[in-house]
């Protein structure tokens, strides 16, 4: 499963969208607000899970977006060198069909997010 920081990181670094995290005022035991900023009874509070599809598509979307689509594959195919990629006569041989149905796959065997989280891994290491 993807860690609270990491669903964070997705979200606002990757996405450019607002983290929700409602404000407990423990004096009143009521929730008062959210970190988003936004009122507690205007606006929905919940955060992507990032193990559906359309978060999937989503931070595909926002990578191209940013013009590092080929970087993130890169990064990818290495995750799945393993799997995918053979040498054959010093060069790669690479099977896209494959590939893709293993890259845009939302969770793996284990239920956790797999798309997201070679694309948090990513961010990661390009960050630094």
């Amino acid at each position: 499963m993807l860690s609270e920081v990491s669903r964070k990181i997705l979200t606002e670094e990757v996405l450019g969208e607002k983290w929700h995290k409602l404000i407990f005022d423990p004096s009143r035991e009521i929730h008062t607000g959210c970190v988003c900023g936004q009122g507690i009874t205007t606006h929905d509070h919940h955060n992507r899970t990032f193990t559906a599809p359309d978060d999937v598509f989503a931070v595909k979307d926002a990578i191209v977006k940013m013009g590092r689509w080929e970087e993130f594959l890169e990064f990818a195919a290495e995750a799945a060198s393993g799997c995918f990629i053979i040498r054959i006569e010093k060069k790669l041989n690479f099977y896209p069909f494959t590939f893709i149905d293993w890259l845009f796959r939302t969770v793996n065997e284990k239920g956790d997010p797999h798309f997201c989280q070679l694309a948090v891994d990513w961010w990661k290491e390009m960050r630094g």
